[in-house]
């Protein structure tokens, strides 16, 4: 976790913690709450399994710095769902309150929609994900994969019988629309497309009829994404994912 973080952050862990206390007082200060998230939790990309009691002690720290919430992330999507009941018996174990626990998964090996499993399990209600699963990591190596699939969680959940408020036919469309037409790549989400096709609307429809909305608001406005408002934006406070800069 430590290669990680340099190369993510360009400095330490301790130091990222560092620059979190400061970040977390002046939220505070100006009536801010404040999320951190934690990367690499589960496996790193540089130096391979990474301490439980480890990520229990970094997020002891930002919790007692002021967070309101943390994060554990499978940035590079190598979790089981043994490896995550492990670390969250170890956070549980270490004092860290599980209603003050968020997870974040990747999907590289499959394995996300299981370990969400897991944390729900252990109590935890709050979970990251992407529409079409997009996302990733630069630092995550060849075939890291993007984020938890929006979609495939809400197929969870309907299995599960819990109401959601979601409709998952709009749901799959937006993923096909992001993916293919706007960031031109594969729809990471298996029970998106599956819902595509059992509606009977291809991914060629969802292409062209995005594309001829595109059309219509670039005629309108110099935005076509005008109108959109965004509730959360990343990384973390601690080394918590692309930053954007190359």
């Amino acid at each position: 976790d430590l290669t990680f973080a340099q190369k993510n952050t360009n400095c330490t862990v301790d130091e990222n913690i560092q620059r979190a206390a400061a970040i977390l007082a002046a939220a505070s200060e100006a009536g801010i709450a404040a999320r951190a998230a934690i990367s690499v939790c589960l496996g790193c990309p540089y130096e391979g399994k990474v301490s439980p009691s480890r990520v229990a002690n970094v997020a002891l720290q930002l919790l007692e710095a002021g967070c309101y919430e943390v994060a554990v992330c499978d940035t590079i999507g190598t979790a089981t769902a043994g490896s995550t009941k492990h670390l969250l018996q170890t956070l549980e174990e270490a004092g860290v309150p599980m209603d003050r626990v968020g997870v974040h998964f990747h999907d590289t090996y499959g394995q996300a929609v299981t370990n969400t499993m897991v944390a729900l399990q252990h109590g935890i209600s709050r979970v990251d994900s992407a529409v079409g699963g997009v996302g990733g990591c630069p630092f995550a190596g060849p075939g890291a994969s993007g984020n938890v699939a929006t979609e495939d969680l809400l197929q969870l959940f309907q299995g599960m019988g819990v109401e959601t408020g979601v409709d998952m036919r709009k749901l799959a469309e937006t993923g096909e629309w992001l993916s293919a037409h706007i960031l031109g790549r594969r729809n990471g989400s298996k029970a998106g497309l599956a819902t595509l096709r059992k509606q009977g609307t291809s991914t060629s429809t969802v292409r062209k009829a995005s594309s001829e909305a595109s059309m219509r608001a670039t005629k309108e406005t110099a935005r076509p994404l005008a109108g959109i408002r965004v509730l959360e934006v990343g990384p973390g406070l601690v080394a918590g994912g692309w930053t954007g800069r190359s």
